[in-house]
Formats: structure tokens, C-alpha cells, sequence
């Protein structure tokens, strides 16, 4: 049987674009900002359960009820803030210390605990979202 000869040719321009494309990227987004979520709430619980621990039983708890969770401004993730309604402040003292306080390391804490867990939930997040599009390990 003779060989036969055959050629593929292949758009570089329109395979970058379909790769790059809004649709992959809205893809990956999806996948990555629901990972993020699991992160900031883990975050935010754990954050909340450490200051409460540390807080004397004179504490209001209001800056334990700061401490939630909102879209950041890209819409790929996730914010963690704590706040006190009437000293903008105290939570950073209160993570710091001051020169007449020691600090009560909470926020920093939890979320040095959440960081390893959440790197490897978004890069598990990103992999799924390339499988939908076929792009995946072992595809």
C-alpha cells in the first residue's frame, strides 16, 4: 500500500483566540471563584472562632460580627474583612497589637492556615475548567 501524503493546516490566530477566548476564560473564572469562596468562608469561620477565644467577657462581639465575606471587584474571587462599626481600627490592632496591647494574631492566622488548602483548590478549579473544554490532564 502506497504512503499516503495528507496535510493538516491549523489557524494559530483563531486556536490562541479560541483558547484565550471569553468563553475559557468565563469558564475558568466560574471554576476559580467558587474554589475561592470555600477559601474566604474557611477564612472568615476560622477568624471569627480564633477572636473569640481570645476576647474577654467584656467584649461587645461586634468585631467578631465584622468579619464577612465579599466579591471582590474582578468577580475571580473572594475579600475577607473585619470591621468594627465605630473604631475602623480595631481590627488591626487587635490582629497587631499596639505599644500598650499584645496583639491577638487572628486574621493573619487563619488565613496563613487556609493558604496551602487554597492553592491547591484552585489549581484543582483551573484543571476541571480546562477539562470542560477537553483541555485537561490525560485528554
Amino acid at each position: 500500500m502506497p504512503d499516503a501524503d495528507f496535510t493538516i493546516a491549523i489557524d494559530g490566530t483563531a486556536l490562541r483566540e479560541a483558547l484565550e477566548g471569553a468563553s475559557l476564560k468565563t469558564e475558568i473564572k466560574g471554576f476559580v471563584k467558587a474554589a475561592a469562596r470555600i477559601s474566604a468562608d474557611n477564612i472568615a469561620r476560622e477568624a471569627a472562632a480564633r477572636l473569640d477565644r481570645q476576647l474577654s467577657g467584656t467584649s461587645t462581639g461586634a468585631t467578631v460580627k465584622g468579619i464577612r465575606v465579599r466579591s471582590d471587584r474582578t468577580g475571580w474571587g473572594w475579600v475577607v474583612q473585619s470591621e468594627h462599626p465605630d473604631t475602623h481600627k480595631l481590627p488591626f490592632w487587635l490582629d497587631t497589637g499596639t505599644t500598650h496591647m499584645k496583639a491577638r494574631d487572628y486574621f493573619r492566622s487563619s488565613s496563613q492556615l487556609e493558604e496551602a488548602a487554597h492553592h491547591a483548590r484552585v489549581q484543582a478549579a483551573i484543571q476541571a475548567a480546562l477539562s470542560v473544554h477537553g483541555l485537561g490532564d490525560g485528554q
